[in-house]
């Protein structure tokens, strides 16, 4: 039966087994179950604690899952998979287009600066406000709402960050360096 699932990754045969489909669901959605309950489950209103074990329980079954998907796969398509799956991830090589070029940059920049500024009303807020009372709400908002504002925000920076670095390329890290290398001109 292992040499059936090994056939069909192998010859791109089209037609699925159980076993194949099974597996394949069985392999992608733990990675839905694992970035999406850190972001849906504070949404929900529990308390620190239960947020805590509702997600670390969530994480854990989904590695669970993820590796229980080897035995439907076989060996050599969890591989095959694997590599598919985690291929995508791969920023492109080579030159990009010019609107890729500036939706990226554009990304990065956005990004950063939205880092940046969340830094700064960060510390300017907490002088404002001070450390003795973190209930006084800012903006009308409470302080576990602010939270969840911040991380939502940080987040949407970080990942605005890594999406352009893949929209810009291999390339792109290449090009950023050389802007921080001296160049050496005639002139000193």
């Amino acid at each position: 039966m292992d040499n059936d699932i090994h056939k069909h990754f192998t010859d791109g045969e089209t037609t699925k087994t159980w076993r194949i489909q099974i597996g394949t669901w069985m392999f992608y959605v733990p990675f839905i179950m694992i970035f999406g309950a850190p972001i849906i489950i504070p949404l929900l209103g529990f308390s620190a604690p239960k947020v805590a074990a509702i997600i670390g329980g969530i994480i854990i079954a989904g590695e669970v899952i993820w590796f229980a998907s080897i035995p439907l796969l076989g060996k050599e398509g969890f591989k095959q998979m694997k590599t598919q799956a985690f291929g995508l991830l791969k920023p492109k090589s080579g030159p990009v287009s010019k609107s890729r070029h500036k939706a990226g940059v554009w990304m990065f920049t956005i990004g950063i600066i939205s880092q940046i500024s969340l830094g700064i009303v960060v510390v300017v807020a907490y002088f404002i406000v001070g450390a003795k009372d973190p209930s006084i709400a800012v903006m009308g908002l409470s302080f576990e709402q602010q939270a969840i504002v911040y991380i939502s925000i940080q987040m949407a920076a970080i990942a605005c960050v890594v999406l352009s670095v893949y929209v810009l390329g291999v390339d792109f890290w290449e090009r950023l360096n050389r802007v921080f290398e001296w160049q050496r001109t005639g002139s000193s």
